[in-house]
C-alpha cells in the first residue's frame, strides 16, 4: 500500500498537501485575511461598479486543479475578483435587504467558532456547545413566554424538553414550526404514514382531504415553500387581505375560518406576522392568538423581521400577544447582530417537539441530550454574545427622527405613513429610481445605528 501511495503522489505534493493541515502558512493566512477585512470594511463605496455580464466572465468554468494554488494565489484572486464586488452591508451609504452591520466581536468569535468546529447534532461533538446554546434559547425563551426561572432549569438539563432550535435561516425556522404544527393537528403519525392517510384518521374521512395554512396576504414566502416540503401543497395556503395598516384583516380571518369549519376542511396552522418584509407591519397578534383559541388551531407568530422587538421597551407592544403562540421564529442575522445564517424557532411547550423527533443507533439515540434528535439541520452555530440593555437601546433608536432630521431635510424622501411605516423618494431628482421603500421603524433604527457610528458617516 504504501509503495502504491508513492507511485502516484511525490514527496513534493504530499508535503504541500500537508501544509494545509498545519500551522507553516498561519501568518501568511491570518495577516493577509486581516488586510483584506480591514480594507473591505474601510471602503467608502457599497460596491466597485461592474455590469453582471462582465462579473460572470470572471467566474467562467474551470476544473478542479491538479496540483492546487498557493496561498497566495489563493488570496490574490480573492483581492482582485471577490471582494470589490462583494456588498457592503456596513457600508454608511447601504440602505439593503434587512442585513445588520456586526459588532466588531463576531469577527474573531467567528474565528473561534471555526476552530471549534463542532457539529450540533450530537453530544459526541459538542459537548459545551450543546449546553451554550440551550441556555441561549432559554434565555429567548425567557423573553418572549417569562417563565419562572427554576423552569427553565429544568428543561436546560431534560433530554426531552428543548425549548427551540438554532436553523440556518428564518426560513428552516418557519419550515420546523409548520412541521410542528401539521403533527399537532393531525397526530404524530402524519411523520410516518403522510398527510393523505393522516387526514383520513384525523377526520374519520369527514375531510376535503386537503389542509389549509392561514396567513395575511403579506406572508413572507418561507410559508409556500414550507407548505411544497411538508406535502400540504402551495395551493393549500389561504391568503387573507390586509388592512389601510397592512395588518391581516381579523373580520377576513374570522369569516374564514368558520367557513372552514363548515366545510370540513382541515386547518393545520395560523401564522400570524410580527414584521411583514414588504412594509414592517405587525398583526394584531393578541386577536389571532384568541381565534385560534377558539377555533382550536395551532399558532405560530414570524417574527423573523420584527420578532427582536421584544427586548424594546418603546416598541414591545407592537408584539402584543406574542406569548400565546405556540411556537415563534426570530431571525438572529437582523435584530441580534449575528452572522448570517441564524434562525432561530421558539416552542412555547417544549414537549412538543416530540412530533417531530428522529433517532439513529449510532447517535441521537432515546434519552440522549443530541441536538439533533429535533433538529433538521447539522451544522455550526454562532455564539450569542449580547446583553438585554444593549439591544433595548439599538432597538429602541428612532428612526423617523433621524431620517427626518438626515434625509428629508435633503428633500430626497418623505414619509408617506407613519403606522405603515412608508418612505418614499422624491422622483423629482431622479426619476429613474422613483419607488416606494417600505420600512420598519425599529428595525432600520437599530440596524442603521452601527453604520452611523463607523469611521464614516453620510455627508
Amino acid at each position: 500500500m504504501a509503495q502504491h501511495f508513492k507511485f502516484y503522489y511525490s514527496q513534493a505534493f504530499i508535503l504541500r498537501v500537508r501544509h494545509y493541515f498545519n500551522e507553516s502558512e498561519h501568518e501568511l493566512w491570518r495577516d493577509n485575511i486581516e488586510r483584506l477585512s480591514e480594507k473591505f470594511l474601510s471602503q467608502r463605496t457599497i460596491c466597485q461598479p461592474i455590469t453582471t455580464p462582465d462579473l460572470e466572465s470572471r467566474f467562467e468554468f474551470k476544473p478542479i486543479p491538479g496540483q492546487g494554488y498557493s496561498p497566495q494565489a489563493v488570496i490574490d484572486e480573492l483581492e482582485r475578483s471577490v471582494l470589490p464586488y462583494s456588498i457592503n452591508t456596513g457600508s454608511p451609504y447601504f440602505i439593503g435587504h434587512m442585513t445588520a452591520l456586526l459588532p466588531n466581536f463576531n469577527r474573531p468569535l467567528s474565528k473561534l467558532q471555526s476552530t471549534l468546529n463542532q457539529n450540533m447534532v450530537k453530544l459526541e461533538t459538542a459537548n459545551a456547545t450543546t449546553f451554550y446554546e440551550k441556555q441561549a434559547l432559554a434565555m429567548l425563551h425567557h423573553a418572549i413566554y417569562d417563565l419562572k426561572p427554576s423552569q427553565y432549569s429544568q428543561w436546560i438539563t431534560a433530554d426531552d424538553k428543548p425549548m427551540g432550535m438554532v436553523t440556518s435561516g428564518g426560513t428552516v425556522a418557519n419550515l420546523m414550526a409548520l412541521q410542528i404544527a401539521r403533527a399537532y393537528s393531525l397526530g404524530s403519525n402524519v411523520e410516518i404514514q403522510g398527510v393523505s392517510h393522516a387526514l383520513q384518521d384525523k377526520t374519520a374521512g369527514n375531510s376535503k382531504g386537503v389542509s389549509k395554512v392561514i396567513v395575511s396576504e403579506l406572508g413572507h414566502y418561507s410559508i409556500k415553500k414550507s407548505l411544497a416540503i411538508l406535502g400540504i401543497g402551495k395551493d393549500n395556503l389561504v391568503t387573507i387581505p390586509v388592512d389601510e395598516q397592512q395588518q391581516i384583516r381579523i373580520d377576513l380571518l374570522e369569516e374564514k375560518l368558520q367557513e372552514l369549519k363548515d366545510n370540513h376542511i382541515h386547518v393545520c396552522a395560523i401564522v400570524g406576522i410580527a414584521g411583514t418584509t414588504e412594509c414592517g407591519s405587525f398583526d394584531p397578534l393578541d386577536e389571532m392568538a384568541a381565534l385560534a383559541k377558539k377555533y382550536g388551531h395551532y399558532f405560530h407568530v414570524d417574527g423573523a423581521w420584527g420578532g427582536a422587538l421584544i427586548f424594546s421597551q418603546q416598541h414591545k407592544a407592537l408584539l402584543k400577544g406574542i406569548e400565546l403562540a405556540d411556537s415563534v421564529t426570530i431571525d438572529g442575522h437582523k435584530q441580534l447582530y449575528l452572522p448570517i445564517g441564524t434562525g432561530i424557532l421558539i416552542l412555547k411547550d417544549p414537549t412538543q417537539s416530540a412530533y417531530i423527533e428522529n433517532r439513529a443507533n449510532y447517535i441521537i439515540r432515546s434519552k440522549s441530550l443530541d441536538l439533533g434528535r429535533y433538529s433538521v439541520e447539522a451544522h455550526a452555530r454562532p455564539v450569542f454574545y449580547i446583553f438585554k440593555r444593549g439591544l433595548n437601546y439599538l432597538v429602541d433608536m428612532d428612526m423617523q427622527k433621524y431620517w427626518t432630521e438626515t434625509w428629508q431635510r435633503r428633500r430626497l424622501w418623505q414619509i408617506t405613513s407613519t403606522k405603515a411605516r412608508s418612505l418614499n423618494y422624491l422622483p423629482s431628482l431622479n426619476p429613474i429610481f422613483s419607488y416606494i421603500v417600505t420600512l420598519s421603524t425599529a428595525y432600520n433604527s437599530a440596524m442603521d445605528l452601527p453604520n452611523r457610528t463607523t469611521k464614516f458617516s453620510i455627508r
